[in-house]
C-alpha cells in the first residue's frame, strides 16, 4: 500500500495518472503549526515538592526538580 493513495494527473489531456502525494499549501502548513501549540498548563505554586528517584528522596520547587530531571535524562 503507498503511503500517499492520491494521484497526479499529468500530460496535455491529463492522461497518465501518476501516483503522489498530495501538495500542501502555506495556508495548510500555518493552520497546522497553529494547532500544534502546546496549550499552557496551569503552574503548580511554588511550594516545595518531594520527589523519590532511584531510591533518592529530593526536595525542591517544580522549577528545579524540572530541571533536575532535565540533565538527568541527558
Amino acid at each position: 500500500m503507498p503511503a500517499c493513495p492520491g494521484g497526479e494527473r499529468v500530460g496535455i489531456r491529463g492522461s497518465r495518472i501518476v501516483p503522489g502525494c498530495p501538495k500542501l499549501k502555506l495556508v495548510d502548513l500555518i493552520r497546522l503549526r497553529k494547532a500544534a501549540k502546546p496549550q499552557p498548563s496551569r503552574v503548580p505554586r511554588q511550594g516545595t515538592l518531594t520527589v523519590e528517584m532511584h531510591g533518592a528522596r529530593i526536595y525542591g520547587t517544580a522549577p528545579q526538580i524540572a530541571e533536575l530531571m532535565r540533565e538527568y535524562g541527558r
